[in-house]
C-alpha cells in the first residue's frame, strides 16, 4: 500500500473517532445542543403552484446550460472529461441563478435561508461538526453496503468524478475539477435538495418522509445514465444517508450554510482520498 494511502486511512480513522466524540457532545450526551427535540427550521408556507414554478426554474437552469455546453464542447471535439466538468459547472451556475431568480420573481419563495445570529451556532463550526458526525456513519455504511453488493455478485463502480480527479493530467484541470466538487456542487445541491425540496416536504409531509424523499433524490442525482444501473448502487445507500444527515442538520440549525460546509468538507475529504491513492468513500 502506498505511504500516502496509509496516511490517508489513518486520517480517516481519526476523523471517525472524532465524529463519535462530537456526536456524543452535540447530539446524544446529557448536555447535547442538537438533541432530537431541537427544530430551528421555520415552516415554508408556499403554495404548490409557486413550488412548481421553483422546480421548473431549477430543472431549466440545470438542463439548458448543461446540454448547451455539452453539445458545444462535443462539436469542438474537446476531451470527454473536460466536457463533463464544464457541462456540470454550467448546470450548477444555471441552477444557482434559477434558485435566486425564482425567489426574486415569486415573492412567496423568499423564505430566509439562515437564522438570526443570536439564535444559531456559527455555521462553519456547526458544518465541521456535521461532517465529523457523518464520517463514521457513512464509512461504516459504505463498507457494509459494498460487501453486501459483492455477495450478491454486483461489482460496484466509482462515480465518474473519482476517475476524473485521479486521471487529471494538468494542474489547471485538477483545480477546475476540485472547485466543481468542493465549492460548486455543495452550494447548488444544498440549495436545491435541502433549502428547496426538503423544506417544502418538511412543511407538508411526516418528518421521516420529508427527510427520506430529498435524500433519495440527492443520491439518484449522482447516477450516470451511461453507466450500468446496478454497478452504480455502491454509492447509493451511503449518499442517501448523507443526504438525510444534511436534512437533519438544516432542520436543527435553520441555516443552510451548515449543510453546505459539511457537504464541502465531505467532498474535500473524498478528493483527498482519491489523490492519495486510497479508496474513496
Amino acid at each position: 500500500m502506498p505511504a500516502a494511502a496509509t496516511i490517508a486511512y489513518a486520517i480517516e480513522a481519526t476523523l471517525c473517532l472524532g465524529g463519535l466524540a462530537v456526536f456524543w457532545r452535540t447530539v446524544a450526551g446529557p448536555n447535547a445542543r442538537w438533541g432530537p427535540g431541537r427544530i430551528a427550521l421555520e415552516r415554508w408556507q408556499v403554495s404548490p403552484a409557486s413550488f412548481l414554478i421553483f422546480l421548473w426554474a431549477v430543472f431549466a437552469g440545470f438542463f439548458v446550460p448543461g446540454i448547451g455546453a455539452l453539445q458545444l464542447l462535443t462539436s469542438w471535439k474537446v476531451d470527454r472529461d473536460v466536457v463533463q466538468i464544464v457541462a456540470g459547472a454550467a448546470s450548477q451556475v444555471g441552477m444557482f441563478l434559477a434558485f435566486f431568480g425564482s425567489r426574486k420573481l415569486v415573492p412567496e419563495l423568499r423564505v430566509p435561508l439562515v437564522r438570526p445570529p443570536e439564535t444559531r451556532p456559527h455555521f462553519a463550526k456547526a458544518g465541521a461538526a456535521v461532517f465529523l458526525i457523518a464520517m463514521p456513519v457513512i464509512m461504516s455504511a459504505s463498507l457494509v453496503w459494498q460487501a453486501l453488493l459483492k455477495l450478491a455478485g454486483i461489482a460496484p463502480i466509482e462515480q465518474d468524478i473519482v476517475g476524473i480527479v485521479a486521471g487529471a493530467d494538468s494542474p489547471a484541470f485538477l483545480i477546475l475539477t476540485l472547485s466543481f466538487a468542493i465549492f460548486g456542487a455543495p452550494v447548488c445541491e444544498e440549495l436545491i435538495f435541502r433549502a428547496g425540496v426538503f423544506r417544502y416536504a418538511f412543511t407538508r409531509l411526516p418528518r421521516r418522509t420529508a427527510i427520506l424523499l430529498p435524500a433519495i433524490l440527492f443520491a439518484a442525482a449522482h447516477f450516470n445514465l451511461e453507466q450500468p444501473f446496478l454497478a452504480q448502487t455502491g454509492t447509493f445507500v451511503p449518499l442517501v444517508l448523507l443526504g438525510a444527515m444534511f436534512c437533519i442538520a438544516f432542520e436543527r440549525t435553520g441555516d443552510i450554510r451548515v449543510s453546505m460546509v459539511a457537504h464541502a468538507l465531505f467532498n474535500l475529504n473524498s478528493a483527498m482520498l482519491v489523490l492519495a491513492g486510497a479508496t474513496a468513500s
